[in-house]
């Protein structure tokens, strides 16, 4: 995750990806920073359970969740 520390301050959070930036506008952050929801998961092939290991390259966030999927193994997924 060294390249979001350039980028935006990253976390997950009861199964959705929130993103701190200049247009987030949901929830206050632990450093009181505004959170953005990027995406909620809403189980099934869309995935369930995002994972707290993020990647951020090239203006895409990557990641992956622990449950859902096609057979309830988890997803991989890419946020632009």
């Amino acid at each position: 995750m060294d390249n979001a520390r350039t980028a935006a301050a990253i976390a997950v959070a009861a199964g959705a990806v929130f993103c701190a930036g200049a247009q987030a506008r949901t929830l206050a952050g632990p450093s009181g920073e505004l959170l953005r929801t990027l995406h909620v998961f809403a189980g099934g092939t869309d995935g369930a359970t995002p994972d707290s290991y993020l990647t951020y390259e090239g203006g895409t966030l990557y990641g992956e969740t622990q449950n859902g999927g096609s057979a309830n193994l988890g997803t991989v997924f890419a946020i632009d």
